[in-house]
């Protein structure tokens, strides 16, 4: 991600601002907080985004056929119908194009929109939504992985990116490899041999295998979160399946 990059984030409840090149984020309910972040805003090389807890975010990467073009909008909640569990007039679809024969796809609920926009404030219009795991840099064949104390945030492709529980994170990375399986991987963490452990000995081996010698370069570990793994991106990392109002 772009070094002009802040990110804006709940944690129980509270609005926390994580500006670029940070240590720590700030609270926004401090006066002087809201007036530097009201004044960045203004700065058009300086991009604010609000992330939002990948778990309430449903993506999906959707083929295109000439006539579902034409009526995307429309058609576009009957065509994931099926994928969904909830009532689609309770869901909020947002979308991007990256050509005319695909189309990425955000999946909120119309509830969980309501709670973030009382939450924002003044600055609900102001920032776009983002799922958080969409702000991992990311590249062709490259995961991007983000261990932290109960969970961790993946990103493996454009728009395909998502969020696990710790315990769940070998069985899902596993079935993952089988149709993503990765070339480079590098994981952000605190603990190098516990963050390392998270992936799969089966991917390790097969990424192994397929590498060679240069097998352990294909896995790097670096110590940090969030906060290092935007400034090591680069803006046409970044997805556009955003949302909000």
């Amino acid at each position: 991600m772009s070094q002009n990059l802040s990110v804006l984030y709940l944690e129980q409840g509270a609005l926390f601002w994580l500006e670029s090149g940070a240590a720590e984020a700030q609270a926004v309910d401090d006066l002087g907080v809201k007036n530097r972040l009201h004044a960045l805003l203004q700065q058009r090389e300086h991009q604010v985004v609000f992330a939002v807890n990948g778990a309430d975010v449903r993506l999906f990467q959707l083929d295109l056929a000439p006539e579902e073009r034409r009526h995307l909008d429309s058609s576009l909640p009957f065509m994931l119908e099926e994928q969904l569990t909830e009532d689609i007039d309770e869901l909020h679809f947002a979308r991007f194009q990256p050509n005319k024969n695909q189309v990425d796809v955000a999946v909120v609920r119309r509830s969980s929109m309501e709670y973030w926009e009382e939450a924002l404030g003044e600055f609900a219009d102001s920032v776009p939504w983002v799922s958080e795991p969409l702000l991992l840099p990311w590249a062709d064949g490259h995961w991007t992985i983000v261990v932290r104390e109960h969970d961790l945030l993946l990103r493996y492709g454009r728009s395909e990116a998502t969020q696990i529980e710790r315990d769940l994170a070998e069985p899902l990375l596993s079935a993952l490899a089988e149709s993503h399986l990765p070339e480079h991987v590098v994981i952000y963490g605190n603990s190098e041999n516990e963050d390392l452990a998270q992936l799969p000995n089966r991917l390790r081996a097969t990424m192994q295998e397929n590498a060679g010698v240069e097998a352990m370069a294909a896995i790097e570990w670096r110590r940090g979160g969030l906060a290092q793994a935007l400034l090591l991106g680069s803006s046409t990392d970044r997805s556009d399946a955003r949302f909000g109002n």
